[in-house]
């Protein structure tokens, strides 16, 4: 009898480390397919941008919700090295106009900077918040022909 017992001990201690490990092992594997709060400007130009006054270059930009849901972006606008024009968004105000991501989704989007006059340069940032106050930014600098 005290062998079955020892035999079903060793058993039941086998069966509760197997169920340990493997809870730990998939916690990790959660924890690193977890996304993070980050923004990108896709389609930052390396070279100046061949346009005529009044036409515009679209800034595409990548938007990838983290752990929690963005609830925060700001659009900064500098031109030709001096302050233009800026945009604060919050998703309590503004969901009507700009899809602000839930938890894990990547979306993309995009704004617009204008050719004014011959040689305008545009420094454009992004800025973005989650509900758990992490926070991303991405920037970029839009020359166009003179």
């Amino acid at each position: 009898m005290n062998l079955k017992k020892s035999n079903m001990k060793k058993i039941s201690d086998f069966t509760f480390v197997m169920a340990y490990v493997l809870s730990v092992s998939f916690a990790a594997l959660l924890i690193s397919i977890q996304k993070e709060l980050y923004i990108d400007i896709t389609n930052c130009p390396t070279q100046t941008i061949q346009a005529e006054v009044g036409e515009f270059y679209e800034v595409k930009f990548d938007l990838q919700a983290g752990t929690s849901e963005v609830t925060y972006i700001f659009f900064y606008f500098e031109l030709n090295g001096e302050y233009y024009s800026r945009l604060p968004l919050d998703v309590e105000s503004h969901s009507d106009i700009f899809y602000f991501p839930k938890s894990g989704e990547l979306i993309s989007s995009a704004t617009f900077v204008d050719k004014l006059n011959d040689g305008d340069t545009y420094y454009v940032s992004i800025d973005v918040l989650d509900k758990n106050l992490n926070s991303s930014f991405s920037e970029c600098e839009i020359e166009f022909n003179g």
